[in-house]
């Protein structure tokens, strides 16, 4: 039986007139013969919309009993945006293609879109790869397949996925199913990245706000097992067929609730319906949790009663029908998905550090949870004049741990915590807000490149390698830099601090940190994954981390001092708190930091340090008159077209080692690279090679060496990198090879470093 495809936008075209870079990438990759398992098909543009689609077939790893009917060869299709501003979107154009977890919400009945990624597309296209890319595809269809893409221990999916709005709504107004669901009243907060979010008030005519816009009812709706719905519901008619089962019919509930708002003053108002779905895993007939989603109408509470058929106009006056108009069912009423957030109240704790006042401009990147109590415990010992910028709105979720109170839910953090730090001092200079993401500002750039470029100190608390580096070189600003944030469990904080003439900016620094956290033996296990999440929405991504609020205000005092050291010192410096979650004691470890070199070698950029240089000088002279080697463990950053060289895993005990002939060995390797990847939470990985010349010879490479340099360009370019390798000489010298190798195309490194 034939296959029956969706149809694709745009026009066939030759895969040599891609203009978008990843689509030409892809279809480099595919069709260069190093990757198995996969075929390109067709290449399609959109006119007018910067829009690619590359459509490629992958072969699929699965057994002959599967879970989900995922086929040995699945066509898909990827869809690309010219702007670069988000993932590549996956396609299954097979129709039928099942519904399986892990898919993203459409509005097409027959549209797969595959969820591939739980980090942010900031974190993802720094080390993105079109074979890494493809590859992740084959294993989502292929744990797909076998069902375990989506773990037991895993929380249950929403129901569907959210949109532009967020929803506040307060936990007092959630009623148990069998009593009576509450009427909230409603009022939006805009935003300017988003429609803006709801706050939901007890309904209550003493505080009623003056321009009420929103009225808001609960439903409770009937169990509903795990997974998630072809598409989105675009209607009320589309979402009382949803959610109907033999014990709950939604409009018939509806239609109860309207007649008796009639006259209690909220026709005029839109209506947000608000619905819980009790989850059950599988064929396990307990509720394990209630997923609470809600539904903006596009029509006021007037409206929607005349289009479910309960009512009409007459003279001006509303009048009810005795009975419904039962083929009226809302199927004009509109809808759009908003994401609920349940309030959640609590004070700050605040304490005043007693210091000296300090007047820098500082500007703090990413004021969450020990940001925004980094910045406050500065701002109460009278540090600093403020920029704050962050991209985020408070949260309920945040409130666990943030400095800022409830009364900014639904705003900007930025300005928040702006207005937060301008009372403290109302005859000063008052802190300046800007909501907005730096490595993305949008209409926003002049002004957070003016701030960065006024300021004397710049704060990074937003825990993002992407950020830190941008920081680092992207930055145009005499400013020194300083990066704290907490380990993945919170017992550890890292400050990493620039010198004051920035001869050592965060990224080497991060690199040498990086390093520590492999060598030292009091930070083993520094960066093991916290495997205690809470989600506190419906999307992968909306998961934070618990960690106990006391170690988080703790580290954040620690760190206001630690600023100030920042600030009145002028070396460089990596610390480590470690934090005893029990009793709270402290010990500290002080990373050593090695001179920092940075090389141009063919178009990219090598950044290491003289620790590493004399390292391998030293394993070379251990070894003489024989050869020795081993493989280079660093970091790429491939927009920047950079790769950090940290460190070697030497020579493994089955090489070679001869006076005129090395032949590393892998006895042992690949464990001792995976564990250093699992030490650095994937940080670290191989980039290549070393090896040592003897005596009497020179750093220039053999033909021996070509030949493996061309075998190491082979896989490297495969897997999507350059390839790189380092010969280590007598006299303190040594070459670097990065992307290319000849006599007159490496990095001599300077024979007094």
């Amino acid at each position: 039986m034939a296959l029956e495809y969706i149809e694709l936008r745009g026009d066939s075209v030759e895969a040599d007139t891609l203009d978008i870079p990843r689509a030409r990438q892809i279809a480099s990759a595919v069709t260069g013969g190093r990757l198995d398992f996969v075929r390109l098909m067709e290449c399609r543009k959109v006119a007018g919309a910067s829009i690619e689609i590359l459509v490629v077939e992958v072969e699929v790893e699965r057994p002959q009993v599967v879970v989900n009917p995922i086929r040995r060869v699945e066509r898909l299709a990827v869809v690309l945006a010219a702007d670069d501003e988000t993932y590549p979107e996956v396609l299954a154009v097979r129709k039928g293609f099942p519904v399986v977890p892990h898919l993203n919400i459409t509005f097409d009945e027959d549209t797969r879109s595959l969820c591939l990624y739980d980090q942010s597309w900031d974190e993802v296209k720094a080390r993105w790869t079109a074979p890494a890319f493809i590859e992740r595809i084959r294993r989502w269809l292929a744990d797909t397949a076998i069902g375990s893409l989506h773990r037991e221990d895993q929380p249950l999916e929403q129901v569907v996925a959210g949109s532009g709005y967020s929803l506040v709504v307060p936990w007092s107004a959630i009623k148990l199913a069998d009593e009576a669901a509450a009427r909230l009243d409603v009022v939006l907060i805009p935003s300017d990245e988003h429609l803006g979010t709801l706050i939901a008030i007890p309904l209550s005519p003493e505080v009623r706000p003056k321009k009420l816009q929103f009225t808001a009812s609960l439903f409770f709706a009937g169990s509903r097992h795990h997974g998630v719905i072809r598409r989105a519901p675009r209607t009320l008619e589309e979402l009382c067929e949803f959610v109907r089962t033999e014990e709950f019919d939604l409009l018939v509930e509806l239609r109860k609730r309207v007649m008796g708002w009639k006259d209690d003053g909220c026709l005029d108002v839109s209506l947000i319906i608000v619905i819980a779905f009790p989850l059950q895993r599988g064929d396990v007939a307990t509720v394990e949790v209630t997923d609470t989603w809600a539904f903006l109408t596009t029509e006021t509470v007037y409206e929607v009663g005349k289009r479910i058929g309960v009512w009409d106009k007459s003279d001006g006056k509303v009048g009810a029908f005795l009975a419904p108009i039962e083929m009226l069912k809302g199927a004009d009423v509109t809808l759009g998905v908003v994401r609920p957030h349940f309030s959640f109240s609590r004070s700050a704790a605040a304490r005043a550090s007693g210091v000296d006042a300090v007047d820098a401009k500082t500007v703090a990147v990413g004021v969450g949870a020990i940001g925004s109590q980094i910045v406050l415990n500065l701002v109460r010992g009278g540090f600093g004049h403020w920029t704050v910028i962050d991209n985020d709105e408070l949260l309920p979720h945040n409130l666990a741990r943030h400095a800022l109170l409830s009364d900014g839910i639904g705003w900007p953090k930025a300005a928040v915590l702006a207005a937060t730090i301008s009372s403290f001092f109302q005859d000063e200079q008052p802190a300046t807000a800007i909501p907005a993401n730096v490595l993305q500002p949008g209409g926003v750039k002049e002004k957070v490149d003016a701030a960065f470029r006024e300021s004397e100190l710049i704060l990074d608390f937003s825990a993002s390698v992407p950020v830190s580096r941008h920081l680092a070189r992207d930055v145009h600003s005499d400013a020194r830099r300083v990066s704290l944030f907490l380990n993945p469990r919170g017992s550890d904080l890292v400050c990493v601090r620039e010198d004051a003439i920035r001869t050592m900016p965060l990224d080497g620094l991060e690199a040498q940190y990086y390093r520590a956290v492999i060598r030292h033996p009091s930070l083993s296990g520094h960066l093991a994954v916290n495997e205690a999440r809470t989600r506190y929405a419906r999307s992968c991504r909306d998961v934070s981390f618990s960690i106990p609020t006391h170690l988080v205000s703790m580290h954040s005092a620690i760190a206001a001092q630690a600023v100030r050291m920042s600030y009145s010192s002028e070396g460089a410096a990596v610390r480590v708190w470690h934090a005893d979650p029990s009793t709270c004691a402290v010990s500290i470890v002080d990373v050593p930091l090695f001179t920092s070199h940075r090389a141009q070698i063919g178009g990219w950029t090598v950044v290491t340090d003289q620790w590493l240089i004399d390292h391998l000088q030293q394993l070379r002279a251990e070894r003489l008159p024989n050869e020795t080697g081993g493989v280079l463990i660093g970091m790429y950053d491939l927009p920047r077209r950079t790769v950090y060289v940290v460190d070697t895993v030497h020579s493994p005990a089955d090489s070679k080692e001869k006076p005129t002939l090395y032949i590393r060995g892998c006895e042992g390797l690949e464990e001792r690279v995976a564990a250093i990847g699992t030490e650095t939470a994937g940080e670290l990985e191989y980039i290549g090679e070393w090896h040592s010349h003897p005596d009497g010879f020179d750093c220039a490479p053999s033909n021996d060496d070509l030949n493996l340099f061309a075998n190491i360009t082979d896989r490297m370019t495969a897997a999507g990198y350059p390839a790189f390798m380092a010969i280590v000489g007598q006299h303190k010298r040594s070459a670097w090879f990065l992307g290319m190798m000849a006599s007159d195309c490496g990095w001599n490194v300077p024979q007094n470093s």
